[in-house]
């Protein structure tokens, strides 16, 4: 700090998120914002809202063996990161391998799918399961790519085969990230996946009413598949309830399978 001048040269900031809520953090970071370009302001946080909001292109992430500047990230990951609200770029960063999922049904499940296919704990194997809140998994991997972090990316193929393509495409050019879909295009989504291989049990457990006529994007679907598909949340805490054994599609095998290696 320059005493001479009335002005601060520099500020440094120590987990400023510590003993506030939501509201007057938002604020702080706002009054930061004001004032980055007038001065030299150093911060050291634990927070995503604080990481994202200010900026990756200023995030210099420091662990114990090393540092790396995120300056490189392109503009366009950064201001995605700075708008999406509930980002988890903070537990990517700080995470040694990660599972990137579409949404909360395979957030609630990975666990136990790796649980009942290793026997382990995927916390034990310092593995972390991420929801990016549908397809935006694309922007983590940039980050991901930048701090050379084993991705393992469970997605669906949208009945696509174009999706399909650009997935091999993409295992083939690159080694520290995969994405994993089913390569039939009628298996288009998870719940698909996952009804077809356990069709009675799910149906033993999806309660339906005869009367309903379950339709998802306003096409209709035999009733319980419908149910599920219009109810995935819910459909996923019965599965971990009833806690019942269901077959689990292959993608999904050769994801925990190759990021755990």
């Amino acid at each position: 700090m320059n005493k001479s001048k009335t002005k601060l040269d520099l500020v440094m900031i120590e987990e400023p998120e510590n003993h506030l809520c939501h509201s007057n953090l938002m604020k702080m970071l706002d009054q930061i914002k004001k004032q980055i370009e007038n001065n030299q302001i150093i911060i050291t946080t634990h927070n995503n809202l604080i990481t994202s909001r200010l900026n990756l292109n200023n995030v210099i992430w420091i662990d114990k063996e090393k540092s790396k500047s995120l300056s490189d990230i392109d503009s366009k990951i950064s201001k995605f990161f700075e708008k999406v609200d509930n980002n988890n770029f903070l537990q990517l960063l700080l995470a040694k391998k990660i599972i990137l999922v579409e949404g909360a049904t395979e957030y609630l499940l990975i666990p136990s799918i790796y649980k009942k296919i290793t026997g382990a704990e995927i916390e034990s194997e310092e593995i972390t399961v991420i929801s990016c809140n549908g397809i935006s998994y694309q922007n983590y991997l940039e980050i991901g790519s930048e701090t050379k972090k084993k991705i393992a990316v469970i997605t669906d193929n949208d009945c696509s085969q174009k999706r399909i393509d650009k997935m091999n495409d993409f295992n083939k050019k690159n080694d520290l990230q995969h994405i994993f879909m089913d390569k039939d295009i009628e298996n288009w989504t998870w719940e698909v996946c996952i009804y077809n291989l356990n069709e009675e049990k799910l149906k033993e457990i999806i309660k339906i009413d005869e009367k309903f006529d379950y339709k998802f994007n306003g096409k209709s679907y035999e009733k319980h598949l419908g149910k599920m598909l219009n109810t995935k949340v819910e459909t996923a805490y019965d599965m971990l309830s009833y806690n019942f054994e269901f077959e689990i599609p292959k993608y999904v095998k050769e994801a925990i399978a190759w990021i755990r290696n």
